[in-house]
């Protein structure tokens, strides 16, 4: 399936919006971990634009895949997406739930080749950066090669510490942290900590955690029915935070 691609420009990209889209469906580009590489340069100075282009990824479709060769940076401006790493039976497993505002294809840089693939799981929207765009920028202004630098250590840190969580916690804990850690990312992104959307499927988070459909589905009614969390169709709301933090070092 062809992925529409929608030439940008300086002009057709206004300056920040000061508020997020209603329902976390689109991220303000202030909040988004690519915004120093898209205006490297104050208003004063004249913004020099790093984006050449914005791609609609239907949902199910892949942004790009594992073993291709990296061309281009992404940054989620719309939509979910997941990171996915291939297994040794052929099979894969999800390392990463991409939100808006989150940075794709930063682990790629250390062999030039993408060792995972990301794939929408609703109708998204991204923004592309050109691999040497963004090296000649980082060479050129190092406040950008400081910014891109930390950019990739952050990743390696989340890959490390979800390793780490698959190794040293339970199911429930894993379930727990998982929801807390969206909730986190949902706040620095100016949304609501305690309701945002789940918008993958039981499936799907049991692939990231480690643990079957079954388990993952178990967990969740469990919490529910504890009365720390209240799930609906594609959403959750977590109810007394400091149950559900107590729950991810139980």
């Amino acid at each position: 399936m062809d992925i529409s691609i929608v030439p940008s420009t300086i002009e057709a990209i206004p300056a920040p919006a000061a508020k997020p889209a209603a329902r976390g469906r689109q991220v303000a580009c202030t909040a988004c971990a690519m915004h120093p590489l898209c205006y490297p340069l104050s208003a004063a100075e004249g913004w020099l634009n790093a984006v050449q282009t914005r791609r609609r990824v239907a949902k199910g479709e892949r942004l790009f895949r594992a073993g291709a060769v990296q061309s281009s940076l992404f940054a989620v401006r719309a939509g979910f997406l997941k990171a996915c790493a291939p297994g040794p039976d052929g099979g894969r497993f999800i390392v990463r739930f991409l939100l808006p505002g989150d940075a794709a294809g930063l682990d790629a840089f250390a062999q030039g080749v993408h060792p995972t693939e990301a794939i929408a799981l609703e109708d998204s929207q991204v923004c592309e950066i050109p691999r040497h765009r963004a090296e000649i920028l980082a060479e050129g202004i190092p406040t950008l090669g400081a910014q891109l630098r930390k950019l990739i250590g952050t990743e390696l840190a989340r890959s490390q510490e979800h390793s780490a969580l698959l190794t040293r916690h339970s199911a429930s804990e894993r379930v727990a942290r998982f929801l807390l850690d969206l909730s986190k990312r949902w706040e620095e992104r100016g949304y609501s900590k305690s309701a945002f959307r789940l918008p993958m499927r039981r499936q799907e988070i049991g692939e990231h955690l480690g643990l079957t459909m079954e388990t993952v589905s178990r967990i969740l009614s469990d919490f529910q029915s504890r009365g720390w969390i209240k799930l609906s169709r594609g959403s959750v709301e977590i109810l007394p935070e400091a149950k559900l933090a107590e729950a991810s070092h139980a």
